[in-house]
């Protein structure tokens, strides 16, 4: 996320404001997107509409490095749930050992 494109101003392509608007604000997230930042830097924020992130982000007032360093966060703890449920799910884990299986198979055909 880090090197991600994130030109100041520009909401017409920002892939972390498409990000954060998906996963946190929109229909897989829980509705709210927390910024946290320095008292220097305007403080914490927190955005419940897309409409307003976008605003804030092309008039200057949020920083692409802010809102990388949230959309990080974001995905981070979205994807360990998804791994949690993919761990406890026991069909999951048998499709992977049937795979895993299936590729030695395979390894020792080819040889």
């Amino acid at each position: 996320m880090k090197k991600a494109f994130c030109e100041p101003g520009n909401i017409g392509f920002c892939p972390p404001i498409a990000i954060a608007s998906e996963f946190a604000i929109g229909s897989l997230g829980g509705g709210t997107l927390s910024i946290r930042r320095s008292e220097e830097n305007g403080g914490d924020k927190d955005y419940t509409s897309v409409q307003e992130l976008e605003s804030d982000y092309a008039n200057g007032s949020l920083h692409p490095g802010d809102l990388k360093a949230a959309t990080a966060l974001l995905s981070i703890g979205f994807l360990e749930k998804l791994s949690a449920g993919y761990k406890a799910d026991p069909a999951v884990l048998k499709a992977t050992k049937d795979l895993k299986n299936f590729q030695k198979k395979l390894a020792k055909m080819k040889k």
